[in-house]
């Protein structure tokens, strides 16, 4: 089973914490924008594209705390992921794809598998609302859209989410580039036969490395946590480019050239 900390949000949050979300669901109805995104300091200085459909941070939440949304934006939400998200998730790894090539182009004299595994260039990529779905277990949660790991793991383990077609298919454009890929998830390695399994599944493959973390050690924050795996893979030798993921978590703390976010409402994790 996988156990994550995730906290609902409290009421006196949630009028602030959700005006961004609220605004941008009225805003975008026919389509969010991908937008240079400004998360703060976390980014480390880095750019990142977004659609804004994402939970803002609360300003103060700890760092290692994380809320879900709750049932209070349970028809905003479904609204949006019944008509827009697969557009969203489309523009994102579009503008994810033209960047790359265009990095590739500067980094490694070309596009070519050839040059592109002579530089040992690598993408990295999230798991959780990145390639995997998880939009129908938040959403037959009682209350709706949020989390309980006695229902987590057992959803995880039958691999119930589905796979996100835009950025599989932009996973494979990488590989077929020459690009290593590394997916970086917050599960933890307990899972590890059952999150290959589901890849598998779900016809996510081709990828360099998974790395997830030590079931002993749930700290550090995943912005941490992440930031240090790309760190050893750099150091590793390979150069990493974009990184994808749907909280600014994934691409926070630097070792990277320029993150994509992908939108999810639902949840954040700082």
């Amino acid at each position: 089973m996988i156990t994550v900390r995730r906290r609902p949000m409290t009421a006196i949050a949630l009028a602030s914490a959700f005006t961004a979300i609220t605004l941008s669901f009225g805003a975008h109805s026919a389509g969010a924008a991908v937008v240079p995104v400004y998360p703060g300091p976390a980014a480390a200085g880095k750019p990142i594209t977004g659609t804004t459909i994402n939970l803002p941070p609360l300003p103060t939440t700890p760092s290692t705390a994380t809320y879900n949304a709750g049932a209070q934006f349970a028809e905003a939400i479904t609204t949006y992921y019944s008509t827009q998200v697969v557009a969203d998730q489309a523009g994102i790894a579009n503008a994810a794809r033209n960047w790359t090539v265009k990095w590739l182009d500067r980094a490694c004299g070309g596009h070519t598998p050839s040059k592109v595994k002579a530089c040992r260039a690598m993408a990295v990529f999230d798991v959780d609302e990145t390639l995997l779905n998880n939009y129908t277990y938040y959403s037959a949660q009682s209350p709706a859209f949020t989390y309980s790991s006695d229902t987590w793991g057992p959803y995880q383990d039958q691999c119930k989410p589905t796979a996100i077609a835009a950025t599989a298919a932009l996973l494979r454009s990488f590989v077929k580039m020459g690009m290593g890929v590394a997916l970086v998830t917050g599960r933890h390695d307990t899972s590890r036969t059952t999150t290959l399994a589901c890849l598998r599944k779900r016809g996510i493959t081709g990828w360099t490395t998974l790395v997830m973390r030590n079931s002993n050690n749930s700290d550090p924050s995943a912005s941490i946590y992440k930031a240090q795996a790309r760190k050893q893979l750099q150091a590793s030798g390979w150069k990493i480019g974009p990184s994808l993921g749907d909280q600014v978590s994934d691409m926070a703390g630097g070792y990277l050239r320029h993150g994509f976010l992908l939108p999810n409402p639902m949840y954040l994790i700082p």
